[in-house]
């Protein structure tokens, strides 16, 4: 884990990886009808910046979330999926509205 300047924690997906191989923290995830794998989907869904960290306190809100709501972790991966598409499209809007704006200044 890390503190930054602010006082935020965060967490490196290098360390859990290493916690996930814990067989206590195994045994706990199991008692919450989760696996490591599905863990680290999580961990991958949150780091959208592609930093390899994760504010913990997020992570820990959505593990909790996905428990409470008993919400099946295995479509995390189509969660991913459509995340990403998203992004493509916003950027792709992003560009088209930088062409517009650079049409406009042309005509101005």
């Amino acid at each position: 884990m890390e503190v930054d300047v602010t006082g935020t924690v965060s967490i490196s997906g290098d360390s859990l990886e290493d916690s996930l191989l814990d067989p206590l923290l195994i045994d706990l995830l199991n008692g919450f009808d989760m696996e490591p794998s599905q863990v680290a989907g999580v961990f991958k869904l949150l780091d959208v910046d592609g930093s390899g960290y994760v504010n913990i306190d997020e992570f820990l809100i959505t593990m909790f979330w996905l428990r409470r709501h008993h919400s099946p972790v295995v479509h995390l991966p189509s969660l991913l999926h459509e995340s990403r598409k998203i992004g493509c499209h916003l950027m792709n809007a992003v560009q088209d509205t930088e062409d517009h704006v650079a049409e406009l200044k042309e005509t101005l």
